[in-house]
């Protein structure tokens, strides 16, 4: 493409729908920018300065000059054509023009000091008040530039007191709402000061009590209230009374759920910290809970189901009853107790029974439990599907108490049967309400139970199939598997295994429904991958039925998980698969050197599952090399995540520390690159998510005690000053943090000790000048769970 004169062709191929033409014209921008040719950026804005120009040449033309601030100095002529487009009726062109005169405004007062472009923003704003495209541009051009400056900046302040001071002001509605805008966008960058003062608080009520702005007062409290809780308390009362009137009377979604999204964070905030000398919600809870109610009736769904993932004001109501009923149980239970016995809306009524379910103290509705089930029976019979599935979430929530027992449902044992077959979300519900009921069973009847649910869904609806193994999944199999150790119930899990390998079996014996059977064999692996987790004797013949079919599931399918899948079988029971391992090895192997045509979730998939077999079934080097050299080619040409680097520093630390083999130098260097990543970021890594890490420290150090081990045992010279550097700033990464595992603290206990034997000079001269060792040392000394060995060795070497 020519730099000629017009630039209509570029913008045109910008704007085009052909990928390839568009894809040169960008290539062609980026490299006017990378070239600083300010000639074409001068056409550019020269362009922009005439008329009758298309929106794409205008949207595309703020764009260019924006990438090129850093270059390109006409500063003012920038602004000057961008404040033409203040009064555009394009929304999106505005946008351009105002981001536009943003940067360059910044530019120019970073570069030169000068404040003139913003005090004219601010005379523009004040002298238009009839154009308000411009007096909207003219504020949020402000308003980023507040978010922008620092905010002890002198001119920083200047535009926030003017936008406090006009929203004082003003009395326009237009103009309010932009304003109130404007003010929760900067909120997190003023004091509290600004909120306090009579005068805004007044106008703020008037704003909040005037139908035209209290859409957008109601948004901008939310955001007040997040960063300066107390500053509400002079109004409260009148927060109240406005935001019950207003839910009461108005038919406005939004605006309900911007009142109900105001209270949430408030209930939240105060039932979050005992640091707050305010509560609002205790207030408020009568009255809002009452008004709760009354929409909770008033915007039901007359014709779909309402799930909890659809955010409507029933759904909203119903959790923010919920929220306020767990922090003021004592003012809202007899409220809801009262609403069960008065309502006539079969929907709501079961829904509050859940909350009171959740959230009473048992002996306040105890009595009241017999009502509730046959209310609850006679709606299972409806034939509104609504009413149905209300009357199954509250059963559900009664099933999960624990006063109640599976004899209390006998009566629903014939509905509950019919309700399996129901639509698809009643169908769910009931999957859990029987979940809940297996789960209060002794352990072989629960099995027992699970089974023959699971073979009438199977036989009369099989595309529910899938749902009931995802609720067993989550709810049940780990009751089971706990029970069954205790007991010494080995069989019970083996009878599971074979049984879900049967519907494994017949899945893939109807080929004619393969597609649609694909996200049920997701939910039997979801169910193996449990049962997997512990040691059992499969045997031989079970062992090889399990993997064949196994095998011939990821031929029809190839899932991501199912390597994952492979490994918890092979470790689940290593006698039954010690003459299965090295062909099933090789075989994931083979699909690593096709890595190229894996996705990203199967290519770590299957690392880890080599790994994690390799290191725990000890397949000796014929194993280990191969595997290693496959990893580490895999390994370093992409990047994985946490849950494979963990196997991954195992796999290598058995290779030095089991079968003593020496590890080639690109792997070693490899492996210390990633613990210098893992260094750096866990500087950054806050104490509530160490947990998540301390497997993966707990592999790196154990890989390093190991490895420096060998290297002393073998005169091995692969531990040079850059890996005892790398080893260090690992070790002052967890230093700093203050919630390491038992596992982790033991670790790197060791890992000094040995440091300071083999190196006892360098590390000396570590600790000596090194604030974060010395601490580490002292803490380690005053633990109490600390060795007496290692306590003394601390003591010796300070």
């Amino acid at each position: 493409m020519e730099n000629n004169i017009p630039l209509t062709s570029l913008f045109q191929a910008l704007g085009s729908p052909d990928n390839d033409s568009r894809s040169k014209a960008e290539q062609y921008v980026h490299q006017i920018i990378e070239l600083q040719q300010i000639e074409i950026i001068d056409q550019v804005l020269a362009e922009l300065n005439t008329l009758g120009i298309s929106i794409t040449q205008i949207a595309y033309s703020f764009i260019i000059l924006k990438q090129s601030i850093s270059f390109y100095n006409n500063v003012r002529q920038v602004m000057d054509v961008s404040l033409q487009y203040f009064s555009h009726d394009n929304e999106q062109i505005r946008f351009f023009a105002n981001s536009a005169y943003h940067m360059y405004a910044l530019k120019l007062l970073e570069n030169n000091n000068d404040e003139s472009s913003i005090l004219k923003l601010i005379s523009l704003k004040n002298s238009t008040s009839d154009n308000f495209n411009i007096y909207h541009s003219c504020v949020n051009t402000l308003t980023s530039l507040a978010t922008s400056l620092p905010s002890d900046y002198e001119l920083n302040l200047l535009i926030i007191n003017h936008i406090f001071q006009d929203f004082q002001e003003n009395q326009n509605s237009f103009c309010l709402n932009i304003l109130l805008s404007s003010i929760k966008v900067i909120t997190p960058c003023i004091s509290e000061e600004h909120f306090t003062k009579e005068n805004f608080l007044h106008k703020f009520l008037l704003c909040l009590n005037n139908n035209e702005t209290k859409n957008s007062a109601f948004h901008t409290l939310r955001e007040i209230i997040n960063y300066f809780y107390q500053s509400i308390h002079p109004i409260i009362n009148e927060i109240i009374t406005i935001s019950c009137q207003s839910m009461f009377e108005t038919d406005d979604s939004d605006l309900i759920l911007k009142i109900i999204n105001v209270w949430e964070l408030i209930v939240n905030i105060e039932r979050g910290t005992d640091e707050i000398n305010r509560h609002y919600s205790e207030t408020a809870s009568e009255q809002i809970v009452a008004v709760l109610l009354v929409i909770l009736e008033k915007f039901r769904n007359e014709f779909e189901i309402e799930t909890e993932n659809d955010w409507v004001p029933s759904i909203a109501a119903r959790h923010l009853i919920k929220l306020f009923s767990k922090h003021c149980t004592h003012i809202t239970t007899p409220i809801l107790i009262n609403f069960t016995c008065y309502s006539q809306n079969e929907e709501s009524l079961f829904y509050i029974i859940s909350i009171l379910m959740k959230t009473a103290e048992p002996h306040n509705f105890l009595n009241q439990i017999p009502a509730f089930l046959e209310k609850i029976g006679m709606a299972l019979q409806s034939p509104n599907p609504r009413i149905r599935y209300s009357s199954l979430y509250a059963l559900k929530t009664l099933s999960s108490c624990k006063f109640f027992i599976p004899q209390h449902f006998e009566a629903f044992s014939q509905l509950l049967k019919n309700e399996c077959n129901d639509i698809l979300p009643n169908a769910k519900l009931c999957f859990s309400v029987y979940s809940n009921i297996f789960a209060k069973m002794k352990v072989d009847e629960h099995c027992a139970s699970i089974i023959n649910l699971i073979n009438e869904v199977k036989g009369s609806n099989f595309s529910y199939l899938k749902y009931i193994l995802d609720e067993i999944t989550d709810s049940n199999i780990e009751i089971i598997l706990d029970a069954a150790i205790t007991e010494n119930r080995q069989d019970l899990i083996l009878n599971l295994i074979v049984y879900f390998l049967s519907i494994l079996n017949s899945i893939l014996c109807d080929t004619s429904q393969f597609n649609s059977f694909e996200s049920t064999i997701l939910s039997l692996y979801g169910i193996f991958l449990k049962l997997f987790r512990h040691n059992l004797n499969l045997g031989e013949e079970l062992f090889k039925e399990t993997l064949t079919l196994l095998m011939k599931s990821f031929m029809k399918f190839q899932e991501p998980v199912f390597p994952l899948l492979l490994s918890y079988l092979f470790l689940c029971d290593q006698e039954s698969s010690a003459s299965q391992l090295q062909s099933i090895l090789f075989f994931l192997l083979s699909l690593l050197t096709k890595f190229d045509n894996l996705d990203y979730y199967m290519t770590s998939s299957v690392l880890n599952a080599i790994c994690s077999i390799t290191y725990h079934q000890y397949g000796g080097e014929q194993i280990f090399q191969p595997a290693s050299e496959v990893v580490y080619q895999v390994a370093s040409a992409n990047d994985f995540s946490i849950s494979f680097d963990d196997e991954f520093f195992s796999l290598y630390d058995y290779g030095i520390s089991v079968l003593n083999l020496p590890l080639k130098n690109e792997i070693i260097l490899f492996i210390f690159k990633k613990i210098e990543e893992y260094a750096k970021k866990t500087k950054h890594l806050h104490d509530n998510n160490v947990s998540d890490f301390s497997s993966l420290y707990e592999s790196i150090l154990i890989f390093l005690i190991d490895f420096i081990q060998f290297c002393r045992t073998n005169s091995f010279e692969s531990y040079t000053p850059d890996f005892f550097l790398t080893t260090l700033r690992f070790i002052e990464s967890l230093g700093k943090l203050n919630s390491l595992s038992k596992e982790v603290h033991d670790n790197l206990n060791k890992l000094l000790e040995i440091l300071a034997c083999s190196l006892p000079e360098q590390i000396s001269r570590v600790v000596q000048n090194n604030s974060i060792f010395r601490d580490l040392y002292l803490r380690l000394l005053n633990d109490d769970d600390l060795d007496e060995s290692n306590r003394n060795f601390i003591q010796l070497f300070f």
